[in-house]
């Protein structure tokens, strides 16, 4: 399925606005920070998956599991 969305002038920018129903599956907000992910030259991937808070989740996990005793040890 594909959507087609126009674009308009904002400012220095360009602007699209997305279908409801498009929003509705990104399961995203007014103000909602979204991500376009480069995959080919030219060539996009809109998502509100957030890079930084991934790789900052996958640290606290490695840190979790090295350290667990630790925390073990903290929570008694």
């Amino acid at each position: 399925m594909y959507y087609k969305v126009k674009t308009r002038k904002q400012g220095g920018s360009v602007a699209i606005t997305l279908p409801a129903d498009v929003a509705r599956k990104l399961a995203v907000r007014e103000s909602a920070a979204l991500y376009l992910v480069e995959t080919a030259p030219g060539e996009f991937r809109l998502t509100p998956y957030d890079p930084e808070l991934a790789a900052a989740l996958e640290a606290h996990r490695k840190a979790i599991t090295e350290y667990r005793d630790v925390f073990k040890k903290l929570a008694e």
